[in-house]
């Protein structure tokens, strides 16, 4: 038996780095999947005889190192996440609460669509007048205080456990405020008044994103809103002063908005900066409709068209002089310079997962160059893989992540099957000027169609899993939507960028627009094409984990066996056509009871079918009720109201008879 995985296995010898960074996402997401908080100490120990055994093996029996690296690896991907969890140790706030502020300053500021955004960390605070306003209740000063006390929890440790330890004045505390106008304040202000603090909300719904999840690793413990105007305090020094970064990037949005319109501005602002947040919500859901919103997001086609620019037009410089190509140190200066601006357009991104995979990749693919040449593998992502789980762990369960990798390894594993026609080789090489650029043109308008065909397919699993919507349309919209950013937005947009501290942004900037208007116009064309988004309710877990696996199955091995790696998918199929889904919701969170009838989700108020002592939490139904009628796979949303129908198979009758132990007026439509 040995024999034999060893005659199967050795052609593929080269190919087992690639399972390194999988096998150890595995054992990420198995911590996110564990029932209940392990300790350092125990899987300290784990790990610790995993890599005795490992080593062991590697000594004694190496007919068993395959098996024991495997759980090494697992056991390593499990004890790194476990640590960072421990070590960040943010303190999450668990009810609302008015407090004053004593001592505190803004870390940062994001202008959005609908206002502004600031993140305040607060090092020292009072409950706000706990003392005048609980005196008149005859409730002592100190029950006040340790009743206040109550309502915080020392640090989150898992979306589903929380460890008790720490009181707020144990650390600072990171809390993002809301404002609909211009703040008096600016990044770095010390700044005293009254806030509003409140939690932050739960995934309300089968498979929805975990909000206090993703804060509790970006180190921040809720939202609010001011009391009123705060106070800068001029006395105090400033603190956290904006970054090079954030002052470049504050300085290319104000040129955008000089020479664009606001939706022209918002939209290269998202392409420069990656800020999308000004971007208004109708343009976004357009741009996910036709299939093109990963333009939005800095990725791998903005990286990697930034470097060939820059290293195209530094290379035709020094090609003038072959004697000043070779005296200058040609390849070793390209190299530099291309990853110096790459690092920058990094920056300016705000170091976003995507980005950060791009320009991961764009160095090693640089500092390959300069040994082999030209070389895009594999292994130049799984690199990139390893450096991001390894310092940023928790980066797994971002659908940033996921979707980022998961088509840059689709497109590339597909490239080293999928060859360029013969026929097309031979004439790039053998025909006429003219003919020549026709087959140029025609082998570019093929490459993104194959490439559209790949990522979708391989991007697949993973929007069913987390957005529940595909783009049926992504096709033809990517074929005119990507050359238009590639050859038009992108290209002046960097220009305009670059010539911005000589003043002569203006021009650039103003042909970009003219690029933006045709994509707005082209994307709300495409989105206005009824019935070419498909609406799916939420996947099982097992979807997305044999889709994944057997993803990786079928691009990483080479041999006839990776076919076995079909059937992942087709299980998760399985699994999903046996799922259940529930019928009747009952929202407390926001006093709302709905039923699903097929594709609609018909929704009424809770304390009028049946009353309750549940308090309505404003501001949070529209949310809501988004994340339900995607997971449900529901196409739209209807009001109940009550009236007198006795139609036994209508929804809102059937609903009233659920949620009523004695017969009422049933709701009708």
């Amino acid at each position: 038996m040995i024999d034999y995985w060893k005659k199967r296995l050795h052609p593929e010898a080269n190919r087992f780095f690639l399972w390194g960074p999988v096998i150890f996402g595995m054992g990420i997401s198995g911590y996110f999947l564990w029932p209940f908080e392990p300790t350092l100490m125990g899987v300290g120990v784990v790990w610790t005889i995993s890599a005795s055994l490992a080593f062991l093996s590697l000594k004694i029996r190496r007919s068993w190192i395959c098996l024991w690296i495997i759980v090494f690896l697992s056991v390593s991907g499990f004890s790194c996440i476990t640590l960072r969890t421990s070590l960040i140790g943010t303190v999450l706030v668990q009810d609302a609460q008015w407090i004053r502020l004593e001592k505190a300053y803004i870390e940062s500021m994001v202008q959005r669509a609908s206002g502004w955004h600031a993140d305040v960390v607060i090092e020292k605070f009072t409950p706000y007048n706990i003392g005048h306003q609980k005196a008149r209740r005859g409730i002592k000063e100190k029950t006040q205080e340790r009743a206040f006390k109550k309502t915080w929890v020392g640090y989150f440790k898992k979306p589903h456990s929380y460890g008790v330890g720490g009181t707020p004045s144990a650390r600072n505390l990171k809390i993002r405020v809301f404002m609909k106008s211009m703040p008096p304040f600016v990044q770095g202000n010390s700044i005293t008044g009254g806030m509003h603090i409140m939690p932050l909300p739960e995934a309300n719904c089968f498979g929805g994103f975990s909000l206090r999840r993703q804060a509790y690793y970006s180190k921040l413990a809720g939202y609010g809103f001011f009391k009123g105007r705060p106070t800068v305090d001029l006395t105090r020094k400033q603190a956290n002063k904006e970054s090079f970064f954030s002052r470049k990037r504050q300085a290319i949005t104000h040129h955008l908005k000089e020479a664009l319109s606001p939706v022209q501005s918002a939209i290269g602002e998202a392409l420069i900066t990656g800020n999308r947040y000004g971007i208004p919500q109708k343009l976004v859901d357009d741009f996910s409709i036709s299939g093109l919103s990963h333009v939005l997001a800095i990725s791998g086609l903005h990286m990697s068209l930034i470097a060939a620019l820059i290293f195209f037009v530094i290379q035709r410089v020094l090609n003038v002089s072959r004697s000043v190509y070779v005296v200058v140190y040609g390849p070793k200066l390209l190299v530099f310079l291309t990853g110096g601006a790459s690092f920058m357009y990094l920056g300016l991104s705000g170091f976003s997962l995507s980005a950060l995979r791009a320009f991961l990749m764009t160095c090693l693919v640089l500092l390959a160059f300069l040994r082999y040449g030209w070389v895009i593998s594999l292994r130049s992502v799984a690199i990139a893989a390893w450096a991001i789980l390894i310092c940023l762990p928790e980066s797994l369960m971002n659908p940033s992540f996921s979707l980022s990798f998961a088509a840059v390894t689709g497109l590339i594993g597909g490239y080293e099957t999928i060859k360029m026609p013969v026929f097309l080789k031979k004439e790039l090489h053998r025909s006429k000027v003219v003919k020549r650029f026709f087959y140029k043109i025609l082998g570019y308008g093929s490459g993104i169609f194959v490439s559209s065909c790949i990522a979708s397919i391989s991007t697949l699993p993973l929007l069913l899993f987390y957005f529940h919507t595909f783009s049926a349309q992504g096709l033809v919209s990517n074929f005119i939507g990507i050359p238009l950013v590639a050859f038009w937005i992108l290209p002046w947009g960097f220009l305009g960028t670059l010539v911005c501290p000589i003043g002569l942004h203006i021009y650039p900037y103003k042909l970009m627009g003219l690029g933006i208007d045709l994509l707005v116009f082209f994307i709300q064309v495409m989105a206005k094409i009824p019935g070419m988004t498909v609406v799916v309710p939420h996947p099982p877990d097992g979807f997305l984990i044999g889709s994944v696996l057997g993803g990786a199955w079928f691009i990483i091995w080479k041999t006839p066996w990776r076919r076995v790696g079909l059937l992942g998918p087709c299980v998760g199929v399985f699994l999903w056509i046996f799922q259940t889904y529930p019928t009747l919701i009952i929202i407390p969170d926001v006093c709302m009871i709905g039923f699903k009838d097929k594709s609609t989700l018909w929704v009424g108020d809770f304390s009028k079918i049946q009353p309750t002592t549940f308090k309505k939490t404003p501001g949070s139904s529209e949310r809501i009720l988004d994340q339900w009628k995607r997971a449900l796979g529901c196409t739209n949303v209807k009001p109940l109201k009550v009236c007198g129908s006795q139609n036994s198979q209508d929804p809102c009758y059937r609903l009233s008879q659920i949620s009523s132990p004695k017969p009422i007026k049933s709701p009708s439509r």
